[in-house]
Order: structure tokens, then C-alpha cells, then sequence
């Protein structure tokens, strides 16, 4: 694939931004946890269709050297400074009075060490380590297939693959990573996480989302939005009592989430490519530079005697602004930023 395709770009940018909106409305959990189950499959399986692009036509060198400039150092940098900042504003919103450097002592790598959403790129950077290494054992990994497009049966063995991790992590669901930004702090992530990269190598490998290849129909983004309304009934009812039912409805949601999102952008979200690739290098800074405004607002608006609503709108504002102009005159000028792999 010599191209980029601009509709996974435009995208992939969509789910930074709602992946933003997220954390914005952290204290809904029936909202955030649903978005958990759209955005990071979503985002994971984009990023290994490109991966697998980039690495088929690249030696181990160049695709490890791109990748440390592009994910690696901000993926530091977010390790080393934003959380230890992130973690311990937190603490004080719960309410703690230890000062900072006891806090750090005490805590680091405890589950009161919040992971913030920066472990993505630990674990993305990670995942394409790995992918370097089984091409490393097999040459042909990457190579392309018979074109072909996913069958019943194939539905049927990942959804059912896919429930049964999620079901067994529910056991795990107290369990904290301490992963230092590596892994996802969550057991249900991790599946999620390596179920979707699979995916998209596996994409990538018979060429799906080209334009000779297998596109998602338009019918996928309507079950989409079927299984998110059903998700949504179901966390505020008291029906995820019911064995097996809630990681049903979260493999169905991140499997609806990939295809059909990937169907309505192809359908309905076709732009000029360099309009995507814009989109595409401003909503990584963003992300990056994101959290830490979100949760810095949120503290410094805390004593305000308004509602929490109008906190919300302040937030969603100032995280705009800020982000907006540290994105422009900023990030997008540092190495890590300025270029698309």
C-alpha cells in the first residue's frame, strides 16, 4: 500500500477526538466505559492496517526508528512528567494531603498511580515491537493474500472468541496493571487491545478497506448504532447480572464499532486526502497535550460553587483553546508531531 487511505485517517482522528470527550465526561462511567469499547478497538486496528503497511516495505531499523520518534518519546515524556502530575492531582481531588514527593514514593505504581490514557502509546509502541518480531520469525507475515472478505463463520469464531476473554476478565476487574505505561491498566483493554491489532493485521493482509478490496456495508453502522443503544440500556438496568451478557454486548460494540464506523466514513466521510492528513497530524498533539488541561481545569474549577454541568462547559472550552494553540504554535512543529507513519 503506497497511499494512505483518508477516510481511516479522517476516522481515526474522530475517535481522538471522542476519546477526548471521554475523559471530559470521566464521572459518567456508563458513558466512558462504552466509549472505551468503541474508541480503542477502533484505534488499535487502524494503527496495525498502517503498521503492517509500513513494516512490509521498511527494514526492522527504519520501522523501529520511525516509530521511537513517533510514539516512543512522547509515550516518555507523558510517563516521566504528565502522570506523576496527573496522578497526584487526582489524589487531591480524593481528598489526600500528602505532599508530592511522598505521594510519588508511596504510590508509584500502585493502583492510586493513574495510568491517564498515555499508556496507549506505551502499548501501541509495544504491540509494533512484537509485530517486528513475528515478521522477524516469518518474512511472509506481511505479504498480501487472496483478496477475500469476512465471512459468517468468521464472525461467528470472533465474536465467540472474543466474549469468552472478556468474560474471563470479569473476575479480574479490581485487578490494577502496574504496567508503568506499558499495558492497559485494565484486563478487558488488554484483550480488547491485542483482539483488534490482530484484526488489523489480518486486514491489512487480505486488503480489505482498499478500494478493490472488502468495504464494511453501509448496514454495519446501523447495528452499530443498535448495539450502542442496547449497551447503554443495559449498564444502567439490572440485566448485567446475566452471565455473559455484558461481554457479549461489548464484543458486539467494539466489532459494530469497526466495521461499521469504517463503513459510514467510507461512505459518507470521503474528503480531499490532505484535509485528512491535516486532520490526521493535529488530533495526535491533541491527544497528547489534552489530559493533563482536562484534569489541571477540573481541579482548578473545583472550589467554583457552580453546577457540575457548567464545569463540564468550561472544561470542554478551555481544553479547546488551550490545546488549539499549544497544537499550532507548539507540538506541531517537534519531530514527533510533524510527520504521519
Amino acid at each position: 500500500m503506497n497511499h494512505r487511505l483518508a477516510y481511516l485517517d479522517m476516522l481515526r482522528s474522530a475517535a481522538v477526538l471522542l476519546g477526548t470527550l471521554a475523559v471530559i465526561l470521566h464521572a459518567w462511567t456508563a458513558f466512558y466505559n462504552g466509549c472505551s469499547f468503541i474508541i480503542l478497538p477502533v484505534l488499535v486496528c487502524i494503527s496495525a492496517y498502517f503498521s503492517a503497511a509500513v513494516l512490509r516495505i521498511h527494514t526492522f531499523r527504519s520501522f523501529f526508528n520511525a516509530k521511537w520518534l513517533r510514539i516512543g518519546i512522547p509515550w516518555l515524556i507523558a510517563a516521566v512528567f504528565f502522570a506523576p502530575e496527573e496522578s497526584f492531582i487526582t489524589y487531591l481531588q480524593q481528598g489526600g494531603t500528602a505532599d508530592f514527593i511522598t505521594f510519588y514514593l508511596q504510590n508509584w505504581g500502585s493502583s492510586s498511580y493513574a495510568a491517564g490514557t498515555h499508556w496507549f502509546l506505551g502499548f501501541l509502541l509495544f504491540l509494533c515491537i512484537v509485530l517486528m518480531g513475528l515478521k522477524k520469525w516469518n518474512r511472509q507475515l506481511l505479504q498480501h493474500r487472496v483478496q477475500s472478505q469476512p465471512g459468517p463463520v468468521f464472525f461467528f469464531l470472533f465474536i465467540v472468541l472474543s466474549t469468552l476473554l472478556l468474560y474471563g476478565t470479569e473476575c479480574l476487574s479490581s485487578l490494577h496493571i502496574a504496567s508503568v505505561h506499558i499495558l492497559p491498566p485494565r484486563a478487558d483493554w488488554l484483550c480488547i487491545g491485542i483482539l483488534y491489532f490482530a484484526l488489523g493485521i489480518y486486514a491489512f493482509r487480505h486488503r480489505w478497506f482498499t478500494a478493490n478490496g472488502y468495504i464494511p456495508p453501509v448496514g454495519c453502522f446501523f447495528a452499530f448504532l443498535v448495539i450502542s443503544a442496547a449497551y447503554g440500556i443495559v449498564t444502567v438496568s439490572s440485566f448485567t447480572a446475566v452471565p455473559f451478557l455484558l461481554p457479549l454486548l461489548q464484543t458486539l460494540l467494539s466489532l459494530t464499532a469497526v466495521f461499521g464506523l469504517t463503513a459510514a466514513f467510507h461512505t459518507w466521510g470521503r474528503i480531499q486526502a490532505d484535509t485528512a492528513r491535516a486532520a490526521s497530524r493535529f488530533s495526535y498533539p491533541f491527544y497528547f497535550i489534552s489530559e493533563p488541561i482536562i484534569l489541571n481545569a477540573f481541579y482548578f474549577l473545583q472550589p467554583l460553587d457552580i453546577a457540575y454541568e457548567l464545569k463540564v462547559l468550561l472544561v470542554l472550552l478551555l481544553t479547546g483553546v488551550y490545546s488549539s494553540l499549544l497544537c499550532k504554535y507548539a507540538l506541531l512543529h517537534l519531530p514527533s508531531f510533524k510527520r504521519i507513519i
